[in-house]
């Protein structure tokens, strides 16, 4: 339930003054410094760094609070923390109020000197003058060291204040969160809690026991006891720490973010975990020692800008409404000077389409079902098969092996390389691929997508291209109906990873004493190099390699060993006299490639269904480009997926292997829930230095009764300007933004 702030409507409201402590270190005691003032005090939201500037006067002269003139030297106090106290006025019950307070870094003077002072009596000048302070947030002091370690958990744990700890090492280079050395998503967060309380790194990656995924909060936690600011000696002078509330409400626990660390400082990590384009942000603050505590806390506060919570249905991911709403009446308030309430459609949608990548589609095709052509003409065989042949200069017949020499040099030219080489699918392919069995099957999942293949083409032929990957992973099972149930078995040993498969080209071994009816890989057909009764009987003497074409939807197959490329050709060519006899094998018969392309057609969701009707005539439709983080993995009927024992193992049903609709869907949701209402931004200036609202609270409604009017925005901003003379008075500006969220940086 939102509190309700009702700003006086006392004539004055007033703060007393203002004190301005200095320290060199931060466990030295604060030093009033009765004579340096504070102008002007910002607190700020990240990513931005809060800010305040101050004055002090030096030369001769009389301050104020003294009764003779003295010298004043200039203040030099770079690199000191500064305290900013502001005096609060008493509340509705006349209770005293804490000041409000202000924390930084002194990191910047600027003098504008007045001249010498000449004192007659004396020999020299006394200079004169102004010095303007620029001091930072403490947030600056975690942009000042790149962290490059990281720490590691090495299997073995450790008795620990009663718990069982990982014991843990330090490696030289900041790691990545949730991925491995190239970059690819990985779980690497180990599964019990390191020395310091928090989690650490683990030395194996992947799913497992040992492992698991880094959530936003566990990093953060992770940083604050590993990667805070050290002295020279190494050591954290500052203690920092979560706010124990905000660690809880406002940190995912259930996302998974890569995040880079090597080079990085720890704000540019919290401002890209704490990212208003993930709704959330943070602020600084100081808890002061009292008590038993010796020292001063820095606090890291983090909030979000949600007035209800944030959910993911599939995945579980939550974000919390912000917890401190309020709504503010400033109606009758003699002291607020100037109101603006800015209310922004520009950025409101009426629906929202997520867009993945390209479909990507799996199948087989092969040249016995006229889906696999030859990807060179009538004139090139022709020159291939008579070689050199027809020259001038061509050897006698008794001279045999210098014609094979010969042969062997013209089909081995470039403008010959593709014969016998290059495969393509037909000019006019129709979308259909071979089912082994005589009959064929879309490559497309038309039916699967309830889309008409008479009317929708998936293809436009010139930009069509083979992948070079497969979507199937090694060391898994997928024929018969494994993928159409959704029971695919992985069978990769434990601490290893799948990798995806390249292009798999199969050939049937017609010179086999088994009668031909058993495959190969094409690229393992030289294994029974040494095994009698195949190819001449002494073994086969050639091997072959499988690539894809960089231009062209098509294959390229070398050979290489005995032959040369007719050695897959027995249909196609006729051997001369002095050819050696290349076997039965027969690309139009015996070869079929599975291969994988993606559609013109993208995976995609849209939320709400429908368009609802709109006053306006164009619809206003915001699109999520999902790229490579939602995929549709498709694999048709009767694909080639393994041998065994030289059989085809083929599949019997059309299915997805891989399939994120359900994430596009989330997407297109949680944006439209977003962006499917008005935002509205707040900025107010009080007539006075009393503290209204804080860095986080969100406004929900200002106004009552018939003013009222609900608005959903945060608190991102507070500047006090301090009055210096009795003609100034003290202002507060309160600005307020809403955040552009990024659906995808959710994911991040």
């Amino acid at each position: 339930m939102p509190v309700a702030i009702e700003t006086t409507t006392d004539l004055l409201r007033e703060a007393a003054g203002h004190t301005v402590y200095l320290r060199e270190d931060w466990d030295d005691d604060q030093e009033e410094q009765a004579h340096l003032y504070a102008n002007t005090i910002t607190w700020t939201a990240g990513p931005r760094i809060a800010t305040a500037q101050l004055s002090w006067q030096y030369g001769v002269g009389l301050r104020q609070g003294e009764d003779a003139f003295d010298l004043v030297q200039r203040l030099r106090r770079l690199r000191h923390y500064v305290k900013i106290a502001i005096d609060q006025p008493d509340d509705a019950d006349g209770n005293p109020v804490d000041p409000s307070k202000w924390y930084g870094v002194l990191e910047q003077d600027q003098t504008h000197p007045d001249g010498p002072f000449c004192d007659p009596e004396a020999a020299d000048r006394q200079p004169s003058g102004k010095t303007a302070f620029t001091a930072y947030g403490l947030e600056v002091l975690l942009d000042r060291q790149k962290l490059c370690r990281a720490w590691v958990g090495d299997g073995t744990y450790i008795p620990a204040g009663g718990d069982i700890m990982m014991q843990e090492k330090e490696v030289g280079r900041g790691l990545t969160f949730n991925a491995d050395d190239r970059g690819r998503p990985q779980p690497n967060r180990s599964h019990g809690r390191g020395p310091r309380g928090t989690y650490i790194f683990c030395e194996s990656i992947g799913a497992g026991d040992e492992t698991d995924w880094w959530s936003t909060r566990d990093i953060l936690e992770y940083l604050v006891k590993y990667h805070m600011p050290t002295d020279h000696l190494g050591n954290q002078a500052i203690t920092w720490k979560i706010d124990d509330l905000a660690r809880i409400f406002y940190l995912p626990d259930r996302d998974q973010p890569k995040l880079r660390m090597h080079g990085r400082t720890v704000k540019q990590l919290l401002d890209r975990l704490l990212d208003r384009r993930r709704l959330l942000s943070y602020t600084i603050e100081v808890i002061e020692g009292e008590g038993e505590m010796e020292t001063d806390l820095v606090v890291i506060r983090p909030f979000n800008f949600l007035d209800q919570a944030l959910v993911w249905p599939d995945s579980g991911y939550l974000q919390r409404e912000n917890c401190h709403q309020f709504t503010l009446d400033f109606d009758r308030a003699l002291d607020l000077q100037t109101a603006c309430h800015v209310t922004a459609a520009g950025q409101t949608y009426d629906q929202v389409r997520a867009v993945g990548a390209p479909i990507l589609c799996c199948g087989t095709i092969s040249g016995l079902d006229g889906t696999l052509v030859a990807g060179w003409d009538a004139a090139m065989q022709t020159a291939y098969n008579q070689g050199a042949s027809l020259e001038a200069d061509y050897p006698a017949a008794d001279h045999r092996w210098e014609r094979q020499e010969r042969n062997a040099v013209v089909r081995a030219q470039e403008s010959l390389r593709r014969v016998y080489s290059w495969f393509a699918l037909p000019a006019e392919w129709d979308g259909k691929i071979s089912t082994g069995g005589g009959g064929t099957a879309y490559l497309f999942p038309f039916d699967e997508l309830e889309r008409d293949p008479d009317n929708e083409q998936p293809w436009w032929q010139p930009a069509m291209r083979f992948e070079r990957h497969l979507p199937l992973l090694t060391d898994h099972e997928y024929g018969g109906v494994h993928i159409a149930e959704e029971t695919v078995v992985d069978n990769t040993p434990a601490d290893q990873t799948a990798e995806f498969r390249p292009p798999y080209a199969v050939i049937k071994l017609a010179d086999s004493p088994s009668g031909g009816t058993r495959y190969s890989e094409i690229e393992k057909i030289a294994m029974p190099s040494q095994v009698e009764l195949y190819g001449d009987g002494t073994g086969r003497t050639f091997s072959a390699s499988v690539r894809m074409q960089t231009d062209a939807p098509g294959i390229i197959v070398r050979v290489s060993g005995d032959y040369g490329q007719h050695a897959i050709a027995a249909w196609d060519f006729p051997p001369l006299e002095c050819d050696e006899d290349p076997g039965p094998f027969d690309w139009r018969n015996d070869l079929a490639v599975t291969i994988a392309m993606r559609a013109d057609w993208h995976v995609e969701e849209q939320y709400p269904e429908h368009l609802a009707a709109h006053p306006t005539d164009a619809a206003r439709i915001m699109t999520i480009d999902a790229g490579r983080i939602a995929e549709l993995h498709y694999v048709a009927p009767w694909t080639i997926v393994d041998l065994l024992d030289g059989s085809l193992v083929r599949t019997l049903n059309g299915g997805f292997v891989r399939d994120d609709r359900g994430l596009l869907k989330d997407l297109a949701r949680v944006a439209y829930e977003w962006y499917g209402q008005e935002r509205q931004t707040l900025d107010l200036t009080y007539r006075s230095a009393a503290e209204v609202l804080r860095i986080g609270d969100l406004i929900t409604k200002i106004g009552a009764d018939a003013t009222e009017e609900t608005i959903r925005t945060v608190v991102t901003q507070i500047t006090v300007t301090l009055a210096r003379t009795t003609d100034e008075i003290h202002t507060t500006q309160i600005k307020t933004q809403w955040a552009e969220l990024d659906p995808l940086r959710l994911l991040d």
